[in-house]
């Protein structure tokens, strides 16, 4: 997703990984740990209009992975957090 140039291809490849995480259901909390930490590298290192999609991906994952995503909501909180702040200097 960081390397591609295209935004279709980056949403069609953010739209995969919550299909795979869907489908694995409960088997998906295996994967938690490869996918989750580099997910939210992805949204810290980025600055652009896909922030928001990001997010919003990543509350959809959290819908299916559930309690496993407990070691890192401190994180996503932060991730939120400095979201929002940011976007509301903007305005």
């Amino acid at each position: 997703i960081k390397n591609s140039i295209s935004i279709g291809l980056r949403q069609d490849t953010i739209q995969a990984l919550g299909f795979a995480m869907r489908k694995l259901d409960a088997k998906c909390a295996q994967y938690v740990d490869l996918v989750i930490p580099p997910f939210l590298e992805l949204i810290q290192s980025w600055n652009d209009n896909l922030i928001l999609e990001l997010i919003v991906s990543l509350c959809n994952i959290i819908g299916f992975i559930k309690k496993n995503i407990e070691p890192y909501l401190n994180q996503i909180l932060e991730i939120v957090e400095n979201y929002w702040n940011t976007s509301h200097e903007n305005i």
